[in-house]
């Protein structure tokens, strides 16, 4: 019974799109071949002409076909595959296949986790973006203003970050411009300025760039700057899901799910979270896995549930933690499968270890009550203090 009250308690913490960062992500570098909005159709064709011209040499190509392994577009997601075409990729030159390999290497992917060799190919690719931004590369310079914005194996410094999106962004390069509007909207270095970040964003979305126009939409939703108007939100979000970004598709799914100006609508949510879900939106897999759990305009799928927390654990960013503890709790109140104590502490060990605080708590009962292992009050305490800290009582 305390599992099941448990299992409804984090089922509330767990109910927002949005949640606590649990790790700052490091940033997979994303083909300009696969921004677009595109249909399982579209990623076939696709994949066959990348292969096509990764046969030529291609490093473009080669990268195009591991990020689609990675992500599992149009094909069944395969870190084994992903990595063997970055490894392509990076022999033929290309900085973003060297980029997405640090990515593969750090965050453990489909293979142990190797600091060393991350950093060896996340400062290849910093050098090969190096030389081509100064032979006048804007995507490039772009890149490499990421890599000092996220510290990615370099010192964190917003002020190098700056100017290289501003070089990136006078190039025209429209993602150097929204990375200029979120660098001012989010106090990076720079004073917060709502009113430079809504240009900078108002620029991207004149550009083209989805993302800058998903963020015009959130500014708009949450009044950043501007006067709240939910219609002109979503009328934003609707315009960068059309480019292709995949967070937008998702944050319409969390429109239509939690009643944001809008009539509750939980088949609607479930189409835009699919849609979000098949260009590997963490997001949306975690909330379509949420749907099935607990019956949301669905049938009641534990099996499909779980499909969908395995996928999203698979992934970086704060969703992989919320799937694990999710996992952690099917497991332990054996909700479709047989109760397995030992493998729900598995998988809140993993969720504590990326910050997960109702992960903590699930650990905390495990030692309190003895759930496939020796009683210990001192341990449970040690980790009913780690959720409190996390907000988690």
């Amino acid at each position: 019974m305390k599992w099941c009250l448990f299992a409804v308690m984090t089922l509330l913490f767990s109910a927002s799109l949005q949640a606590q960062v649990l790790e700052e992500v490091f940033p997979l570098t994303v083909p300009d071949g696969l921004r677009g909005s595109l249909t399982e159709k579209d990623f076939g064709e696709i994949r066959n002409s990348y292969e096509k011209l990764s046969a030529a040499g291609d490093g473009k190509a080669m990268l195009s076909v591991g990020y689609m392994y990675q992500k599992g577009l149009g094909v069944p997601q395969d870190f084994a595959k992903a990595k063997e075409w970055y490894e392509k990729g990076a022999a033929a030159s290309n900085p973003g296949a060297m980029n997405n390999l640090g990515i593969i290497y750090h965050y453990g992917l489909g293979l142990a986790k190797d600091s060393s060799m991350a950093k060896q190919w996340f400062m290849k690719a910093r050098t090969r973006y190096e030389a081509m931004a100064s032979n006048g590369d804007s995507a490039s310079m772009y890149n490499l203003g990421r890599t000092y914005e996220k510290a990615v194996y370099v010192q964190r410094d917003y002020a190098k970050a700056m100017m290289w999106y501003e070089r990136s962004a006078r190039a025209g390069n429209a993602l150097a411009m929204n990375a200029i509007g979120y660098m001012h909207d989010n106090a990076l270095g720079v004073p917060q300025d709502y009113r430079k970040a809504r240009e900078w964003y108002e620029k991207g979305a004149a550009a083209g760039d989805a993302a800058s126009m998903y963020n015009l939409g959130v500014m708009y939703l949450d009044a950043y700057g501007v006067t709240k108007d939910d219609a002109k939100a979503k009328e934003w979000f609707e315009k960068a899901a059309a480019g292709g970004d995949d967070m937008a598709m998702a944050t319409i799914g969390a429109i239509y799910e939690f009643a944001n100006g809008v009539d509750k609508d939980y088949t609607k949510a479930k189409e835009w979270y699919e849609k979000a879900a098949s260009f590997g939106n963490s997001k949306a897999m975690f909330r379509l896995g949420v749907f099935y759990e607990v019956a949301l305009g669905v049938e009641q799928d534990y099996a499909k549930a779980r499909f969908y927390y395995e996928k999203t654990a698979t992934m970086q960013g704060n969703s992989a933690g919320l799937a694990m503890t999710r996992l952690g709790l099917i497991y332990a109140a054996g909700l479709g499968v047989e109760r397995d104590y030992p493998k729900a502490k598995e998988y809140l060990e993993k969720a504590a270890a990326l910050g997960d605080g109702e992960a903590m708590y699930g650990l905390g009962i495990i030692y309190r009550d003895g759930l496939g292992v020796a009683r210990d009050p001192a341990k449970a305490e040690e980790w009913f203090k780690k959720a409190s800290a996390k907000g988690i009582e």
